[in-house]
């Protein structure tokens, strides 16, 4: 086997890796989708739950105070998860371009190295 072929395999497996690489990313993607969907549909909920318990206990002003403090918890903990979810979610978009430049360099690498020995 040639140099040029030998380089060309090894092109081609790297190509192999990223494509893995992709998929692994892609299912990564669609998970990271689901949970900020499950989130945001939990947020939706606790902000419900919280409306009804002020609309039974507004009048206890104690009760009233503590439901409040534990609102003002949750949305903290809410926009902390939010943050969390966005960076992630920005970190795997930018792992995405990076692996699509890699596999375009790999096969206009391989593609000049086939031509090469035309």
């Amino acid at each position: 086997m040639s140099d040029r072929e030998q380089l060309i395999n090894q092109i081609t497996k790297k190509l192999q890796h990223v494509s893995e690489k992709q998929y692994e990313n892609e299912r990564t993607i669609s998970e990271q989708e689901q949970a900020e969907q499950d989130f945001f549909e939990m947020k939706g909920h606790f902000r419900r739950l919280f409306n009804r318990l002020f609309d039974m206990w507004h009048k206890d002003k104690g009760l009233s105070n503590w439901l409040e403090q534990k609102q003002l918890e949750v949305q903290h903990y809410e926009r902390k998860i939010d943050h969390e979810l966005e960076n992630n979610q920005e970190r795997l978009l930018q792992e995405k371009r990076q692996l699509n430049d890699l596999e375009n360099d790999l096969y206009n690498q391989r593609q000049s190295l086939v031509k090469g020995g035309e």
